[in-house]
């Protein structure tokens, strides 16, 4: 069975931690681990006064039922020194079964694929470096575009009216796909054309959201004539602009922006920085 496990420790040497549970789940009868991702340093979610947690995901395959898989992986935890703790608190090891091949199961003690997974950056982001194309159980979505989902989510949390957002990247890299998951999160379904010079004002009376798709432009003559420049709202709304790197001009001093890059799997990488 083609198997996705979670992996996360925020007690003692975090990183030693994620190793060696790797290697005991290596040492599983009939498994195989066949990738691993990178180790993040994430915030804690849920209780937040403890340390940084380091996360990681890994496929398995595993001829091991889901329950034998669950109780191996306990065994792992408490060999590696796991304690009982409080719900959301500090483990030394914690290792969760995200997904088994396409399954859905929900027992009292065992949920397949995990119940808060879209919810999770920390869980998300490193399966989308090892399968951004897979589909999870639940949704019937990929994994890369519950994380953009999840990441328009948290953003739109924290943006206030009168930010300007600037996207980079090329073309098929995900900007309007973006664009549409944050004009979800701000609190409506409307659809984000691409491409369009037009306001699209959502969320009326509280937060509007601006959609901008310049990339089809050839220059800033172009640009000029379509008056984009005047689009830019005085502080009661949300801006999103497409490709900020051939509009520097109508940029404010202060903005995020947010670049996407497209990986070789085909894994999308946001990488964002405050102007």
């Amino acid at each position: 069975m083609n198997v996705f496990l979670g992996l996360g420790s925020n007690l003692g040497d975090r990183a030693q931690n994620l190793r060696d549970a790797l290697t005991e789940l290596g040492k599983l009868a009939e498994t195989k681990i066949l990738q691993t991702a990178s180790f993040y340093d994430t915030e804690p979610v849920g209780y937040t006064a403890q340390p940084r947690f380091l996360n990681t995901a890994a496929r398995i395959e595993t001829a091991l039922p889901a329950r034998a898989l669950l109780a191996a992986t306990q065994n792992i935890e408490k060999k590696l020194g796991r304690a009982p703790t409080f719900h959301w608190g500090p483990r030394v090891i914690d290792i969760d079964i995200l997904a088994y091949a396409a399954q859905i199961i929900d027992e009292p003690d065992l949920h397949i694929p995990h119940l808060e997974l879209a919810k999770r950056l920390f869980v998300l982001e490193p399966l989308c470096e090892i399968a951004p194309e897979y589909i999870e159980a639940r949704s019937g979505q990929t994994y890369s575009l519950l994380y953009t989902e999840c990441l328009a989510a948290a953003l739109a949390q924290e943006l206030k009216p009168g930010s300007v957002l600037a996207l980079n990247g090329e073309l098929g890299a995900g900007k309007t796909t973006f664009t549409r998951a944050l004009v979800k999160a701000l609190g409506s379904a409307a659809p984000v054309s691409s491409p369009t010079f037009a306001i699209l004002n959502i969320y009326a009376g509280k937060i509007p959201a601006y959609h901008f798709d310049f990339y089809r432009l050839q220059d800033l003559a172009d640009l000029e004539n379509t008056g984009g420049a005047e689009f830019i709202p005085s502080g009661d709304g949300v801006t999103i602009i497409e490709w900020a790197e051939k509009i520097p001009e109508i940029l404010p001093e202060n903005y995020l922006e947010i670049t996407i890059t497209v990986t070789a799997n085909q894994n999308r990488v946001f990488t964002i920085k405050q102007h």
